[in-house]
């Protein structure tokens, strides 16, 4: 993984410093009586950092269930997903995806592991991240979130010490 290990050369140089953080998208009342309703939800990356996207999480409610208690929500939830960063105009995907292909599964008794991306993302301090979803199912889902699981880098110089 050449991106990170560039930032842990730079992190031991003491030029970055990286901090665990997660960013959530929260998609609310994605109440769908036809298939192939959309929903767009952004994440506006703090402009005091560069942030290093590692895992991604996906979390629908299903309505009047709990999401971390199985039930109707150990199965994948019927969503396609697609991200795009602003700070590099860049698209994750040729087309939109089921969203396992991105988040890994949906939660089941005791949860679920966020997929892990081949190849960590930066996305730079200020860029906006949409993620637009499709649900394929008519259902409600009152809450859907997607985490974006990572690094934030600080830049800093090096000050000598005397």
């Amino acid at each position: 993984m050449p991106l990170m290990e560039d930032l842990y050369a730079k992190e031991r140089a003491g030029t970055v410093d990286l901090d665990f953080y997660v960013y959530n998208a929260v998609n609310v009342n994605f109440n769908t009586t036809a298939l192939g309703v959309q929903s767009q939800s952004q994440i506006q990356i703090e402009a005091d950092s560069d942030f290093v996207v590692r895992y991604i999480n996906f979390a629908p409610w299903v309505a009047g269930a709990n999401p971390f208690a199985g039930g109707s929500n150990a199965t994948p939830a019927p969503f396609l997903i697609q991200i795009q960063d602003t700070g590099s105009g860049r698209n994750w995907s040729n087309n939109p995806v089921p969203v396992p292909a991105y988040c890994g599964g949906s939660l089941t008794v005791g949860g679920a592991l966020p997929a892990i991306l081949p190849e960590p993302r930066l996305v730079v301090g200020s860029a906006i991240v949409n993620i637009n979803l499709t649900c394929m199912l008519a259902a409600n889902f009152p809450r859907v979130d997607i985490s974006l699981v990572g690094l934030k880098v600080f830049y800093f110089k090096r000050t000598q010490s005397r």
